[in-house]
This record gives C-alpha cells, structure tokens and sequence, in this order.
C-alpha cells in the first residue's frame, strides 16, 4: 500500500524504509506485535493504511491454508532470530525457493496458524512427504 500511494517502488523507498524502523523502535519498546500497525497509523505519514485485527473469534473458521501475511511474518521472524534453515533437511534456505509447510498436516486436521508452520524448500515440502 506503500509503494502504490507513492507511485512507484523508488519513490516509495523512503516510506518503506520509514515504516519498518517505526516497526523495530515499537517491538523495541514493548508493544505487542498485533499492536504494532494500528500504532503505526496513528502517525499522519501512515494514517492511510487500513486497521489491523488479527484476532480470532471462536466463531470463526481458521482457513487451513496460508495467506500472503502469514507467510511474510512467518519469514521476518526466522530470518530475523537466524539464517533460515529447511525444517525437514536443514539446509539453508534461498529467500526464492521458500515454501511454507504445516506442521500438522492438513488432512490430519492443522490450520493455517503461526504456530503451525514452518520454513522449508518446495522440493522438501511436496517430494520428501510423497
């Protein structure tokens, strides 16, 4: 959303840039992750993106599969805590020969949840299992 109110990825560098380290300086300072983008809004430069609400209600269906957002974060915080390793081989993963596996099977029931993913090669993820 960023780079399309800015036009252009060039131009919106500065504001990318800009969001990220108000991301770390808030993480830094104690408030949950959640948290994070609806205080981010709260500055005029960003007032424009939409509202965060990750929360679950027991109402909702968890989806079984992962979305985009899942997998970024699921990502930053591997690469972030380490160099990214492939859970099944450990080998070192390419930021473009990534895939996100469940844990927990989906036929055996695993929803598309944080804690039920992990980092592994597209080739580990689909020919290991079969």
């Amino acid at each position: 959303m960023i780079v399309r109110k800015s036009r252009s990825a060039l131009a919106g560098m500065r504001n990318v840039s800009t969001f990220f380290y108000e991301i770390l300086t808030l993480l830094g300072s104690g408030i949950q992750a959640d948290a994070v983008i609806n205080e981010i809004r709260k500055k005029s430069e960003f007032a424009y993106l939409p509202e965060i609400n990750h929360e679950w209600t027991l109402f909702e269906e968890i989806p079984a599969d992962f979305s985009n957002n899942q997998k970024s974060e699921i990502f930053i915080t591997e690469a972030l805590s380490k160099a990214p390793c492939c859970k099944i081989c450990g080998g070192l993963l390419h930021r473009n020969a990534i895939s996100v596996d469940h844990i927990e099977r989906k036929q055996d029931g695993g929803k598309a949840t944080i804690e039920n993913a992990q980092l592994t090669h597209p080739y580990c993820n689909t020919g290991v299992k079969n």
